[in-house]
């Protein structure tokens, strides 16, 4: 039986092509990478030809936009790949993992439209708590959320899920992150079938944008926005304030003064999305 091709879609932007095309690992036989090329000044189109690489797996698509979720978007019109992986432009591949992750998709193909996987930081920890066995969304365990390095989704699926919302995520006008979170929950919605799998895929150099809640105001308007969307005004507006609550408990050296900050900030983005939709 022939293998299905996996395609990683490395997102990227201007002069960090040159970040994107060290994350593709030596040549596997069903892995494939795009790398999508977002351009926002002549400087990166200008140097497209000298960056182009020798080898037949890597594909770049340039093209002039703005925004980490407009990108992602661009991508998977852009994809050819059975089975296509979220992917930014730090991460880093190994080659175990994704060989053995062939056996995961072969075995539940038919079943799964959107895989949701683990990713790994370099010393081996996990960045956030992982159920240990797999789970079907949206019964997750407490304290889980997806990300986008973890998202892999099957093409033919493609059709009935939603796109990621470009109010979300690096580049957009003022929420920095979430856009994963709404892009499962509105394909769920719209009929598919997610599935969790205690499988690591990719580890990470550091921490991500959704780890600085304590220091970004972005950080926070997204928290705000996520929640209104994915459970309404009302349950948004007391999940903050709890959520704020509990960021005083958990950090006694955040003043009140702080945390009704975080508050505001949180509500900021509940405001935005009610604004905006």
């Amino acid at each position: 039986m022939q293998q299905p091709t996996i395609e990683i879609l490395i997102c990227t932007i201007d002069n960090r092509i040159d970040a994107a095309l060290r994350v593709p690992i030596a040549p596997l036989p069903n892995v494939r990478y795009l790398v999508c090329w977002q351009q926002t000044h002549q400087v990166a189109l200008n140097q497209q030809e000298r960056v182009l690489p020798e080898r037949e797996d890597v594909r770049i698509h340039s093209w002039n936009g703005c925004g980490l979720s407009a990108n992602r978007n661009e991508a998977l019109a852009q994809a050819s790949g059975d089975f296509l992986l979220i992917a930014d432009d730090d991460e880093i591949l190994r080659a175990d993992q994704l060989e053995g992750l062939t056996h995961l998709l072969t075995k539940h193909e038919q079943t799964t439209d959107i895989f949701l996987l683990r990713m790994q930081r370099s010393d081996g920890s996990f960045p956030k708590p992982y159920p240990s066995t797999p789970f079907l969304y949206p019964h997750c365990p407490h304290g889980y959320f997806p990300s986008s390095w973890e998202i892999l989704i099957r093409r033919t699926s493609l059709p009935r899920l939603p796109q990621f919302d470009v109010r979300f995520g690096l580049g957009s006008e003022r929420l920095a992150c979430g856009e994963e979170e709404v892009f499962i929950h509105q394909a769920f919605a719209n009929g598919a079938q997610i599935a969790f799998f205690p499988y690591t895929i990719v580890n990470i150099p550091g921490k991500t944008t959704g780890d600085l809640f304590l220091q970004s105001a972005a950080v926070r308007r997204s928290k705000g926005a996520v929640l209104t969307l994915l459970h309404g005004t009302l349950s948004a507006v007391l999940r903050c304030l709890k959520f704020a609550l509990l960021i005083h408990r958990q950090h006694p050296e955040c003043s009140w003064g702080k945390c009704y900050q975080y508050l505001r900030d949180m509500l900021e983005g509940v405001r935005y999305i009610r604004a905006t939709q």
